[in-house]
């Protein structure tokens, strides 16, 4: 038999029946990863739900600790307030004192504007009881029996959130967020709170759309109901939904189930909140996935024949022209090829063909494309990589602005509400008290854009600084100052271990000042309640100085120099994050779950400015838990 017949049918045995083999089994083995690249497409959705979930309890939670501390909410007289101790429905009036109708205008506002809370209440200890509006039914109440009441007076410290509870005169299922009403001398004598039914938690959830699913589920950690499309089966037990595997989905924090209803089978791909710990589920149709399956299985094989009869085609003409020189060029040209899919190292081999024919010319030029393949694949290797961390990061940015600039802006939308209601009813002592959130909340928003627009000047290489001489002690007495409303909050004590004595020194005072806010703003920030916080500023010789290794700088040992130091008993900071916390844009934190507000540009333009000074910034901690200290260090 002919060389030539001999390569087609070879090409025939080698080639076409291993390509179907292989397209079986990688039909096998995509649509195995296809279902866990499913699996985790729906964990992260689940996981968005669940940070909305919270997201919204937050926002609850926060809102409350502000109610709690409104200055007619915390009034001490109460003996005239509303009160159902003895109240006989059928004969029952509402009579409503000035105190107590401005408590229920606050109250009333919030839940007008809150879509998703059911009521707004508070509860005295003497058993009186103010709702944002009437009660359903005015029967016998005492606030003090309540759940929600008992769990805020046991935990007075904070504010708290409920297991589901049944309201009394009403079908719903509550999930209260409470706070104890606490005077000067620690005595409780009320409990404010917020309700979130069962039937606005499941219009909550229906309104998040998912991504080729149907229904959201969610049950609490003993299986009850809590969310489900249909509203008759709230707060029921997830055994009368008759899911065979209902224990699988109580017993593992996530993962997925296979259950028929009346008219189809579906996946219910589960996970536990680790917040709230309920079980948040995905239903999705099992044909949803299956017809996803046959699809891609479809493009493999239509792949497979088409690429089989080209195949067939070209082996006919190329067998004809070309034999071994081709097929060194073929195995070497695949080879390159397979390198760069798989991501291997990068290796190029020339190849050598002596047959004084066009073969060879080809045979060179392939030798010299290779090698600047090679060089190329690698340069741009290296600079997906930058690039890709550079997305991420710019991707966690965008979300933490957009977080930080929504929060003062709901926050002025609704005290704007407020200003525009009846003249009889807000008064000027309201509308002053509500002029001065609304600046405050201003005033925020204009320092993320400060931040943000500073970050701009050092991006663009334009951020210059103004030295004079100045009394640095004074500038940070005012930074203090300035603070004290949320030292005092915390319960936070800051100890000077300098004096008021002045410090003359050459640097621009408004932006040295920032540098002073933003280190000390994070140590309020990151401190716990009832911790302290040292400052220190001092003169210093650059002999009796000490920075860390990996600061490259020059510190002379007879020049003067100004320490100026905080240290924290707070979280911490792992020593593998101390030089990358001065990264534009980083935080340590993941922005979906983060615990504590900020942009993550705040260290990054304090180090700007220090550096604009000659200067050097670094931290010290000794790990999580641990606390933390930051020094500027400023040349004379």
């Amino acid at each position: 038999m002919k060389l030539r017949n001999r390569l087609i049918l070879s090409y025939f045995i080698t080639g076409i029946l291993p390509l179907f083999l292989i397209g079986i089994i990688g039909v096998i083995y995509i649509n195995h990863t296809i279902f866990k690249d499913f699996y985790e497409f729906y964990q992260g959705q689940l996981h968005h739900i669940n940070y909305n979930i919270n997201t919204l309890i937050s926002d609850v939670i926060f809102d409350i600790e502000n109610l709690s501390r409104n200055k007619y909410v915390t009034v001490k007289n109460d003996s005239n307030f509303t009160n159902f101790l003895n109240a006989d429905e059928n004969t029952f009036k509402y009579n409503i004192g000035h105190d107590e109708q401005k408590i229920i205008d606050i109250f009333y506002s919030y839940y007008i504007t809150h879509p998703y809370i059911n009521s707004v209440y508070m509860g005295r200890e003497n058993g009186a009881f103010v709702r944002s509006h009437p009660r359903p039914r005015p029967t016998k109440y005492d606030p003090r029996e309540r759940p929600w009441y008992k769990l805020a007076k046991e935990n007075p410290d904070k504010v708290m959130r409920t297991e589901p509870y049944m309201s009394i005169t009403s079908p719903d299922v509550n999930i209260g967020i409470v706070r104890a009403l606490v005077d000067e001398k620690g005595k409780i004598y009320g409990v404010i709170g917020a309700d979130i039914t069962l039937d606005k938690l499941t219009e909550f959830v229906s309104s998040i759309k998912l991504l080729k699913g149907r229904d959201i589920v969610i049950f609490d950690k003993d299986g009850r109901i809590l969310s489900y499309p249909d509203k008759s089966m709230l707060f029921r037990n997830l055994d009368e939904l008759k899911i065979k595997q209902g224990n699988k989905i109580l017993n593992n924090d996530h993962g997925y189930i296979k259950f028929n209803n009346d008219k189809e089978k579906n996946f219910l791909f589960f996970y536990t909140s680790k917040e709230t710990g309920w079980k948040i589920c995905s239903v999705i149709p099992r044909n949803v996935i299956v017809k996803y399956f046959i699809n891609i299985s479809t493009i493999i094989f239509s792949c497979i024949l088409f690429i089989s009869l080209i195949l067939i085609i070209i082996s006919f003409i190329i067998v004809n022209n070309f034999y071994l020189p081709f097929n060194k060029l073929l195995y070497a040209m695949n080879n390159l090829v397979d390198k760069i899919k798989n991501k291997n190292q990068l290796t190029f081999e020339e190849i050598n063909i002596n047959t004084k024919d066009e073969m060879e010319e080809l045979a060179k030029s392939f030798n010299i494309m290779g090698k600047e393949l090679t060089e190329t694949y690698r340069k741009l290797n290296g600079n997906y990589r930058q690039i890709k961390e550079l997305d991420k990061l710019k991707s966690a940015f965008i979300s933490t602005v957009s977080h930080e600039l929504r929060t003062p802006l709901t926050i002025i939308k609704g005290l704007v509400t407020l200003l525009q209601w009846d003249k009889r009813i807000v008064t000027n002592n309201i509308k002053e008290e509500l002029f001065n959130m609304i600046q405050n909340n201003i005033n925020r928003l204009q320092s993320i854009i400060d931040d943000l627009l500073d970050l701009s000047k050092i991006e663009t290489g334009v951020f210059p600084v103004n030295k004079t001489k100045g009394n640095v002690t004074e500038v940070v007495e005012k930074t203090i100052e300035e603070l004290l409303p949320l030292v005092v909050g915390k319960n936070i004590k800051i100890i000077k271990k300098y004096d008021d004595k002045p410090i003359k020194w050459n640097f621009d005072n408004f932006r040295i000042a920032r540098v002073f806010m933003n280190i000390l703003n994070n140590a309020v920030k990151f401190s716990p309640e009832n911790s302290e916080i040292t400052v220190d500023l001092k003169v210093i010789k650059g002999k009796d100085v000490e920075i860390p290794f990996y600061l490259e700088s020059i510190v002379y040992f007879k020049k003067d120099y100004l320490l100026f130091s905080v240290s924290d008993k707070g979280i911490g900071i792992e020593k593998k994050y101390h030089e990358k916390i001065f990264e534009k844009m980083f935080q340590i934190e993941d922005p979906l779950t983060r615990r504590y507000s900020g942009t993550g540009i705040g260290l990054s333009i304090a180090k700007a400015i220090v550096e604009a000074h000659d200067g050097l910034i670094w931290c010290e901690s000794e790990g999580l838990g641990k606390g933390s200290t930051f020094y500027v260090l400023l040349p004379e």
